[in-house]
C-alpha cells in the first residue's frame, strides 16, 4: 500500500511539473467565478461557461445529490473544481478535486478516501501552491496537504484535530498558524496551533475561554515571516513569538 501511494504521488508531481508552469501563459485565457458560473474569457470575450451548484437525480440506488464548487486563483489562470456525490439512502460519499488551467486543461485530479470529502471553504491557492484540506462528511477530522510543482507536503493528518476553523501561512510560507478545535473536559475547546514547517517545531495555546460555547465564535489569525503570530478575538489582540510565548495583549477595534 505504501509503495502504491508513493507511485500515485510521483505521478501527480510529474503531471504538475509538466502543466503548472505553462498555466502562467494560458494563451490570454482567464477564468472568473461569478455566483454559480465559471466564466472563461479570452481577450475580454466569454468563450465558455461551466455552471456549478447542486442537483438531485433519482437512480436505482436512490436519490443521488451532486454538488459542484470552484475556487479560482487570484491571477485567474487556474481553478480548483470540487465535485461531490452523495447517496442518502446508503450514506455513501464520493468526493473529487481537480486542478485546471484557465484554458480547461486538467493539471491533476485527486479522489478522497471513502467517507472523506475535500473541504472547499478551507482549500485554496497560495501563490503557485495549492493547500488541500479534507474532512469527514460532517466537517470534522481534518487533514491538510500543500501541493507545489515539486512536492506534496503533509501539514497535519486526520486525527490530529477535531476541527479546523481557519489558518494563515506566513508570506515566506515557512510558518502556519491555525485556529483548531479539540475535545477537552467534555467540551470542544479552541486552540491556536503553530507549526514551523522548516524545523517541524510546534506549539499550541488553549484559548482561555470556550469560544465554541459562545455566540461570537470568530477568531482571526495571521503570521509574519519571523513567526510572530497575531490572534484576534472580539477586538482583543494576542501576540505570540515563534516559541509560543505570549508577548503582548491589547484591545483594538
Amino acid at each position: 500500500m505504501e509503495h502504491k501511494n508513493e507511485s500515485r504521488i510521483a505521478a501527480i508531481l510529474a503531471y504538475v511539473r509538466k502543466h503548472v508552469v505553462p498555466s502562467i501563459l494560458c494563451f490570454n485565457m482567464l477564468v472568473f467565478l461569478e455566483t454559480d458560473t465559471l466564466l472563461f474569457r479570452k481577450d475580454n470575450t466569454v468563450v465558455d461557461r461551466w455552471y456549478i451548484g447542486e442537483k438531485t437525480e433519482h437512480t436505482s440506488s436512490g436519490a443521488l445529490r451532486t454538488t459542484t464548487h470552484a475556487v479560482v486563483a487570484e491571477d485567474h489562470t487556474r481553478f480548483l473544481y470540487f465535485r461531490e456525490e452523495y447517496l442518502p439512502d446508503t450514506d455513501s460519499l464520493f468526493s473529487q478535486l481537480t486542478l485546471y488551467r484557465a484554458d480547461g486543461q486538467r493539471v491533476w485530479q485527486r479522489t478522497a478516501p471513502p467517507g472523506r470529502t475535500f473541504a472547499r471553504f478551507l482549500s485554496e491557492f497560495i501563490d503557485d501552491e495549492v493547500v488541500v484540506v479534507t474532512t469527514n462528511q460532517y466537517g470534522a477530522a481534518p487533514s491538510m496537504e500543500r501541493i507545489s510543482s515539486t512536492a506534496i507536503d503533509t501539514i497535519f493528518r486526520e486525527g490530529d484535530w477535531y476541527r479546523l476553523s481557519t489558518y494563515a501561512f506566513s508570506p515566506n510560507r515557512r510558518f502556519i498558524i491555525m485556529h483548531v478545535k479539540n475535545p477537552y473536559r467534555e467540551k470542544v475547546w479552541d486552540y491556536i496551533h503553530f507549526i514551523d514547517l522548516q524545523t517541524v517545531s510546534t506549539w499550541s495555546y488553549l484559548f482561555p475561554i470556550c469560544v465554541t460555547c459562545k455566540r461570537y465564535k470568530h477568531i482571526d489569525v495571521s503570521i509574519d515571516n519571523d513567526g510572530i503570530s497575531e490572534v484576534v478575538y472580539k477586538g482583543e489582540h494576542r501576540i505570540f513569538n515563534r516559541e509560543g510565548v505570549l508577548i503582548d495583549v491589547f484591545i483594538k477595534f
